[in-house]
């Protein structure tokens, strides 16, 4: 959902496009994009086009074996220790996959954070989604993984199974059919994400404009990945050598977006691709250069992204958003780091439409989610994790979803130390 993959665009039938997966065609969305053709390779979010990428852009990069960039990064390091943040849930199950992780040296230390959305999303707000699916004049709408979410009332799930009209979509874009079919009920969509979905929510906001549906409202939660990547890495009690950043907000804010980490807070930083390779190169190029005593600085070569933004992306959430104050599940204020709707657009507006009040519950008892996402413990040192805390009964969204990091330390840190 959160982490685009390049597929190949195979027909183009006015603003939408189609890409060919296991020989199925699916319809994508062309509305970001100035210029797409056929045979383009395309970065796809939430079944919307956040990026076109042109055949040469994505040969095949040729890179050293695991084991030699792992003695690499043993003789660069030697006795000395280097800590890397990783920002990316796929960054953490990619180096857990297999056990890579437990291949590097152990002077190498790892923190991860700030955390996917629905991680750092306090509990009150789906305590609030519980409560407004049970009117009987709503149609709640919002995405998988928020359907399993716990809270003190129950979970969304065991409210459909007792008839309670919920439904799950795969894009913002899809809550305007639902909208649209059923003129009688008030559709809320309990939007969840970063900057990206701000974004398609904002184009679902001006389509629905367009259409005259005016039985349409958003409960966001949605993040400026930015503010909060900025917050974790100066309040982390930990001190933080580099920053192993994902090519997931590039196609948007342009490959300048990670800039800040090294120009305001002195950190070496390198974009990467997903792989392992990717990942323990990006690693080995930042200890090479603090080892150099140079002047930390931002490695890009790893992704081909463009240097400036997607201007239609940035002006669509500057367009229907304003940034605001608010607690995440961490529990500190965090300044301007929630997009919120504007005046101009509150009816559609579930807050206000609702006069829905703050629910100020951060996470679910007995949960360790505030520690694990500020690096104060690893989920192996929460007493709940593994017993009553796995999969099948989460008790928080680090366990539930699927880039929660007590949902990826279950799957392979935990199997790999039970072996």
């Amino acid at each position: 959902m959160y982490h685009p993959i390049p597929t190949r665009l195979v027909d183009i039938q006015g603003n939408i496009g189609y890409i060919d997966i296991g020989n199925n065609r699916y319809p994508v969305h062309l509305h970001f994009l100035d210029s797409a053709e056929v045979g383009d390779y395309i970065l796809v979010q939430m079944g919307f086009a956040v990026q076109a990428i042109r055949q040469q852009d994505i040969a095949e990069k040729t890179h050293s074996s695991l084991i030699e960039i792992r003695s690499k990064i043993e003789q660069q390091l030697a006795e000395d220790d280097f800590t890397i943040l990783l920002t990316s849930s796929t960054h953490i199950q990619n180096l857990h996959l297999n056990s890579i992780r437990y291949i590097l040296p152990s002077s190498l230390h790892f923190l991860y954070g700030p955390g996917c959305p629905t991680c750092l999303t306090p509990v009150g707000y789906y305590q609030n989604i519980f409560h407004l699916a049970q009117k009987q004049s709503v149609i709640l709408v919002t995405f998988s993984d928020v359907i399993n979410m716990p809270t003190p009332g129950g979970t969304l799930h065991l409210l459909r199974q007792a008839g309670y009209d919920i439904r799950v979509v795969h894009s913002p874009y899809d809550v305007l059919r639902v909208a649209e079919w059923n003129p009688k009920k008030e559709v809320v969509f309990a939007a969840v994400g970063y900057d990206i979905m701000a974004a398609i929510v904002g184009v679902t906001i001006n389509e629905a404009i367009n259409r005259d549906i005016r039985n349409l409202s958003i409960f966001p939660s949605l993040q400026k990945r930015e503010i909060l990547l900025r917050e974790f890495i100066l309040r982390s009690n930990y001190h933080i050598d580099g920053v192993v950043c994902s090519t997931y907000d590039l196609p948007f804010a342009g490959a300048d977006f990670y800039h800040f980490i090294v120009k305001e807070l002195k950190r070496e930083c390198c974009c990467t691709g997903f792989s392992a390779e990717e990942v323990l190169s990006g690693i080995l190029d930042m200890i090479r250069h603090v080892r150099a005593n140079d002047r930390p600085k931002h490695n890009g070569s790893y992704c081909t992204c463009p240097e400036i933004g997607n201007i239609q992306i940035i002006s669509t959430i500057n367009d229907v958003f304003i940034p605001a104050d608010t607690r995440w599940s961490s529990g500190e204020l965090i300044k301007n780091s929630k997009y919120v709707i504007r005046d101009e657009f509150n009816r559609f507006d579930a807050e206000k439409k609702f006069a829905i009040l703050p629910d100020e519950l951060l996470l679910m008892p007995g949960c360790s989610g505030r520690e694990v996402q500020l690096g104060l413990k690893l989920p192996f040192d929460c007493s709940n994790f593994a017993t009553q805390c796995h999969p099948g009964n989460p008790m928080g969204a680090g366990m539930l979803s699927s880039e929660g990091l007590c949902y990826t330390w279950y799957h392979s840190s935990y199997k790999f130390k039970v072996q």
